[in-house]
């Protein structure tokens, strides 16, 4: 076949002659020359000739070789049957390697019937006569009990005799024993010893694995560089886990600069291999738009890919994007589809949400013993969510035996594990005594935890801690300091300003805040009673029917030159003007003849001739003073201020009753005696806190801290009307809640200022409304506001249900 080449070595000749000659050996070495080009032109085909002409002659590493061409396909036609063929040739004269590779062949099916047993047998010739590569698939066949009796000591002892002949595979096998203490004590130390030195032999998984040993700092001293170092040379194998690895290293900055975009550069190049982890992590980037264009459709493009490999981490995210709708069209179901495949496979995230969707009905007909069924399992496997909403389930006593025993013991553990809302949570069972034992110290201390992840309620919890001296030394420096970090909360910022400047009252003065407090308490209106509003026809049917919001005036559009000024009076100093000052006027008759002549008139002040809206005090306050609700995470100022956010604080969100005063600060009626103890002594701490030359700034902080009290008294003069007010004092001049009209001085109409309270659901706090005794046309008017209420207001109405918006005439006799 070969002619004579001048080129050629004289070895190379010589052995071309030998072959020539018919000599089986120099034809298999020749075949071998041709195969890698070791002194003549590299050709399959030339290989595959004199491979053949050797293997004619049973010589057997020729016939080994000319099996692996034909498993290959290099310089003939593949056939696996041809190479099995071959390789029984070798085998049966004992050659070592056409043992081994005809052991894979039965162990792979590829030219025979797939028959571990077989293969095990071929494996066993191999090793037995010190074949590395066969003891070393030995090895591999014991570890995974395939054709023998699975027994890690069994595949320890193959894997060893191969890694002593420097088999990088067995290298690796037998550090991933050590490193699992499988067949062998398990050694951290010589699982790295195995990984090093099949890294050193260039294998990508030891790499790989010692990087990992560097990272996690087990068997050697923790270095993120190392790391780096052994993922970055399997990685430039093309080694897909080393790939991801580094990308890791890049996306946290391990021993490497942060690079996001590196990150993904690697992951794509690790998910581009079909690497489940890699195609989840680049699904992660791509959703939180790390080192790539944010894209949803991208994220679940990966996560889907993944999730296909049964990677639970993507099943459960691909669960969550359903959920969402982000990036696939929302689909409750396909959500519980895909977290009960992650479920199934123990991943607990997905457990727990498998109990969100059951106590939801989300995709699932509802069910709080699922649900419960799900948080326990993802509870076991330490969970902190689940720990917490299993807590909750118990807590409520839904899917489960309500015991608050057990509510705590979850909730501690989910607490332990930095769960902030476990953490508020525990600290109410503290607080209240539930399922432990009462204790505000305990109770502190899980707010402090919760605090410090920035849970609100738990920073304002504890801010009311301190204010009270409950669990902590008081300290109102602390509950300030608190519940500044509350102002941005969108839902609590009111709560916590309202908390702040009732701090900063109590710092001023403890002892007249306290007794402000007191008062206010004792003259609120309970519960559960209706306060009435005598008014116009006008006024009434712009309320009823107009949907125009109920109006509280300026106190100095009250027609009573002592109005305010009865306490600074009793108190001894001059009255100093503080916020401005807003009332409602309310009384708790619906149907009086004095109310109906004092407060029910006509455009010509003809009594008796309006009509009287009687309100439930305990949906009254369901209001607000803008068309649109702010808080204070809209507020430009440092401080912020009750001002502009359409919100009213407790104190001004309630009715009181109006005390009525003889000469001498003498007090009337219920509760005389009690109140007057309670002025008695705001007299006394008054005269403290202004002392004997009080200053303007001194009265002006006296007035800050009266508040609406001076507002609460009147002359017993007016002692019949019953008074009952509603009081706002919490706004500046200026803000956005008052509303206002210019004078007419031409008709002498003066200026107007008030408040409106604006109401989802106008006709919601109404009971029932009456008509004056001398209302005109009332025969018809009850009629017509009930036919324009049910034209109008249909949805409303329906929404009282049984309880009917009633309008009556006045029983009263009226001459």
């Amino acid at each position: 076949m070969s002619e004579h080449n001048p080129e050629l070595s004289p070895e190379i000749q010589a052995l071309i002659e030998k072959a020539q000659s018919g000599d089986a050996k120099s034809q298999s070495e020749l075949g071998r020359a041709y195969y890698f080009g070791e002194g003549v032109e590299q050709s399959f085909q030339q290989a595959a000739y004199w491979f053949t002409q050797a293997a004619e002659q049973d010589y057997p590493i020729a016939q080994c070789s000319l099996g692996v061409l034909y498993e290959l396909g290099q310089g003939v036609t593949q056939s696996d049957k041809k190479a099995v063929e071959y390789y029984q040739l070798a085998a049966e004269q004992g050659d070592a390697r056409g043992q081994c590779n005809l052991g894979l062949m039965y162990e792979e099916g590829k030219g025979v019937v797939q028959s571990d047993e077989k293969a095990v047998e071929y494996y066993r010739l191999a090793a037995e006569q010190g074949d590395a590569r066969g003891q070393c698939n030995l090895g591999f066949m014991y570890r995974q009990g395939k054709g023998v009796t699975q027994s890690d000591e069994k595949a320890v002892e193959y894997y060893q005799l191969a890694a002593e002949q420097r088999v990088a595979n067995a290298q690796f096998n037998l550090g991933f024993m050590y490193r699992q203490g499988k067949g062998v004590a398990q050694s951290d130390e010589k699982a790295v010893e195995y990984y090093q030195l099949a890294a050193e032999q260039g294998d990508a998984r030891g790499q790989c694995n010692i990087g990992f040993m560097y990272l996690q700092g087990k068997g050697v001293a923790q270095s993120n560089e190392k790391a780096v170092e052994y993922y970055q040379l399997a990685a430039e194998q093309g080694d897909a886990r080393g790939q991801c690895s580094l990308g890791f290293m890049y996306e946290r900055g391990k021993g490497v600069a942060q690079s996001d975009e590196k990150a993904v550069k690697y992951y794509q190049l690790a998910a581009e291999q079909g690497d489940a982890n890699a195609q989840y992590n680049l699904g992660f980037m791509y959703v939180n738009g790390k080192g790539v264009a944010q894209s949803d459709e991208k994220a679940v493009k990966y996560y889907r890919l993944a999730a296909e490999q049964a990677d639970s981490d993507a099943q459960c995210n691909m669960g969550f994007m359903y959920l969402q709708g982000k990036g696939v069209a929302q689909s409750d179901e396909k959500a519980v589809e895909y977290y009960q495949l992650a479920a199934e496979q123990g991943n607990a995230d997905a457990q727990c949400n498998m109990g969100f969707m059951y106590l939801q009905g989300k995709g699932v007909a509802q069910s709080d013993e699922k649900a419960v069924e799900y948080y326990q399992l993802a509870a076991e496997q330490g969970n902190a969510r689940a720990q917490y909403s299993l807590g909750l389930m118990y807590r409520q006593g839904k899917g489960i035996a309500q015991s608050d025993e057990k509510a705590v013991e979850y909730y501690r553990l989910a607490a332990e594990q930095g769960d902030a809302d476990a953490q508020y949570n525990l600290s109410f069972m503290y607080e209240r005594g539930k399922g432990v034992a009462q204790s505000d110290e305990k109770a502190v201390e899980s707010y402090k935890l919760a605090a410090e992840y920035g849970h609100a309620r738990a920073l304002l919890n504890l801010a009311y801690c301190y204010f009270q001296g409950k669990g902590v030394d008081q300290s109102f420096t602390e509950t300030k300091t608190l519940c500044e970090q509350v102002f941005k909360d969108p839902q609590l910022s009111f709560i916590a300003y309202e908390l702040h400047d009732r701090t900063e009252r109590f710092e001023k003065s403890k002892s007249i805040s306290t007794l402000r407090e007191q008062i206010l308490s004792h003259l609120q209106v309970k519960k559960h009673r209706t306060m009435t509003h005598y008014t116009s026809f006008d006024v009434g049917q712009a309320i009823l029917l107009e949907q125009s919001p109920f109006r509280l005036g300026h106190i100095n559009a009250v027609n009573d030159p002592n109005e305010g000024k009865l306490l600074w009076q009793g108190l001894g100093y001059e009255p100093e003007e503080g916020n401005p000052v807003f009332i409602g006027c309310f009384l708790p008759d619906s149907d009086s003849l004095n109310m109906w002549r004092f407060y029910s008139k006509n455009h010509l002040n003809d009594d008796a001739c309006g009509c009287a809206i009687t309100f439930n005090t305990e949906c009254f306050f369901d209001y607000r003073l803008l068309e649109e609700r702010g808080n204070h995470t809209e507020q430009d100022k440092k401080v912020p201020s009750f001002t502009n956010t359409g919100q009213s604080p407790q104190e001004s969100a309630a009715f009181y009753r109006v005390v009525y005063l003889k000469d001498n600060f003498k007090i009337l009626g219920k509760g005389a005696t009690k109140l007057q103890a309670y002025f008695k002594e705001l007299k006394k701490e008054v005269d403290k806190f202004v002392g004997k030359n009080p200053t303007p700034e001194k009265l002006q902080d006296l007035a800050w801290l009266l508040g609406p009290l001076p507002y609460l008294l009147k002359d017993a003069h007016y002692k019949d009307e019953q008074e009952h007010r509603v009081i706002v004092t919490h706004l500046d001049y200026g803000a956005k809640e008052i509303k206002s009209e210019d004078p007419d001085f031409a008709n002498g109409t003066a200026p107007r200022l008030y408040l409106e309270l604006h109401r989802d659901d106008h006709l919601a706090p109404i009971e029932y409304v009456t008509l004056g005794p001398k209302a005109p046309n009332k025969e018809m008017m009850a009629p017509y506001w009930r036919h324009q209420l049910a034209s109008k207001f249909e949805s409303q109405l329906a929404r009282r249900k049984d309880k009917q918006l009633n309008i009556n005439p006045s029983r009263c006799a009226y001459k």
